[in-house]
């Protein structure tokens, strides 16, 4: 009987040795349901960095690392998503009449 090998996809030019699979299970906070296991290959580079951030206690597991990533990206999305709203808003509205004294004083 075979043995089914778990990972399988390495990075290209790199060894099985110097990637390291990070299974990110998705903890039962407050209740919520897990929706599933996530696995990632990394280089040995990456992977050591995130242990560094587990072992220097800035995050507790990967799943936490992963977590924190992901919540703060969607953060910066939202953030570009607020900037080209108002740019676009200001680009809609036209030139204005008033000098640059005059914007800066409301």
């Amino acid at each position: 009987m075979q043995r089914r090998r778990r990972g399988g996809t390495k990075a290209p030019g790199t060894t099985r040795d110097d990637n390291v699979n990070l299974y990110h299970y998705w903890a039962l906070a407050k209740r919520q349901p897990v929706y599933g296991i996530h696995e990632c290959v990394a280089p040995r580079p990456l992977h050591d960095w995130v242990q560094h951030r587990i072992d220097s206690g800035q995050h507790a597991s990967v799943s936490d690392y992963v977590r924190d990533l992901i919540r703060r990206d969607q953060a910066q999305a939202n953030e570009r998503e607020a900037l080209i709203a108002a740019l676009t808003h200001g680009e809609e509205s036209g030139i204005s009449n008033r000098r640059i004294p005059e914007i800066l004083e409301v």
